[in-house]
């Protein structure tokens, strides 16, 4: 019985110090890739602004833009309250914003000659856009993904 109670006194005093050094970690706020801590109730839009394939065009889809607003309301106004400096070579973009819903729109355009623009799809050929559109909610010190589609 000695050995018992050996066992479960150590096993105590294991448990009783895993706390109390628990307790003296200190939390280390949320930051995001840069290392740039984020404000108390604020998050990450992590979008993937992945370019799409189309069998007719060899390197001639471009990024224009990809903007955030508050409500669908507003996009469709045009009234946004961020806009990305976006580029061909940057795939990922990450947006710190405030925990709540929000709306984000990607733009694309083509830019080849001929009618290549017209035969994947993009309206009045070279120099059409083609848009997505999604809802997000961002979570308060989470990181929230997502990756537009392009019809």
């Amino acid at each position: 019985m000695k050995i018992f109670n050996n066992r479960l006194w150590k096993l105590w005093i294991v448990l009783v110090v895993g706390f109390v050094l628990n307790g003296c970690v200190e939390e280390k706020p949320f930051t995001g890739s840069e290392g740039v801590p984020l404000p108390e109730n604020y998050g990450i839009l992590e979008v993937e602004f992945k370019l799409p394939v189309y069998q007719v065009i060899q390197n001639g889809i471009r990024r224009v833009d990809l903007a955030v607003c508050n409500s669908m309301d507003e996009m469709y106004r045009d009234i946004f309250f961020y806009h990305s400096n976006v580029s061909d070579v940057k795939q990922i973009y990450q947006i710190y914003l405030p925990e709540g819903r929000f709306y984000y729109q990607a733009i694309i355009t083509c830019t080849c000659g001929g009618d290549s623009c017209i035969q994947a799809g993009f309206p009045y050929g070279y120099g059409g856009l083609k848009f997505a559109f999604d809802k997000v909610d961002i979570i308060k010190g989470e990181i929230t993904r997502s990756q537009p589609s392009f019809q």
